[in-house]
């Protein structure tokens, strides 16, 4: 999507200004270690897209290739307020770090979450505030030593 977003900039200066005042075009956020967003430009991202709410996709399976995650976390923290979903791929040593930083029970408008994290053995914190997220709808966990699909369970809260 940032790919797209920056050719729609270039085409001129009017299409330019409709992108950047356009919070639609800036709520999904994808951040992977393939194509990472440095935590200042991830800022500028937030920003563009105002209160709008946020869907959000962290790959933090290598966590080599991401030696900024503390940064980002930290970047992503006064947004979670308005995240609507959280796509979460992440290795146990970084669910403590993620738990610590990322209250869960501050995503008052999260639906949906998919959790995939490489281990048996799941951090309980992750699950502490899930029954308190007020819209909360569906919740999908993969504990595995590979990525492949888990099972949705609806809560039923609306």
């Amino acid at each position: 999507m940032s790919q797209l977003l920056m050719r729609i900039r270039l085409v001129c200066r009017v299409w330019n200004a409709v992108t950047i005042s356009t919070p639609d075009l800036w709520v999904h956020l994808v951040i992977q270690p393939d194509s990472p967003l440095p935590p200042h430009i991830l800022s500028v991202w937030l920003e563009r897209s105002r209160n709008y709410p946020l869907y959000i996709s962290l790959d933090l399976m290598d966590s080599d290739a991401m030696g900024s995650t503390p940064q980002i976390l930290s970047v992503l923290c006064p947004s979670v307020p308005r995240w609507e979903s959280l796509r979460l791929y992440v290795r146990p040593k970084l669910a403590y770090l993620i738990c610590n930083q990322l209250s869960l029970s501050h995503a008052v408008r999260l639906k949906s979450l998919y959790l995939n994290i490489i281990s048996k053995n799941t951090p309980r914190t992750f699950f502490a505030h899930l029954g308190t997220i007020p819209n909360f709808e569906s919740f999908e966990f993969c504990p595995s030593d590979e990525h492949i699909p888990g099972v949705v369970v609806e809560t039923g809260i609306k």
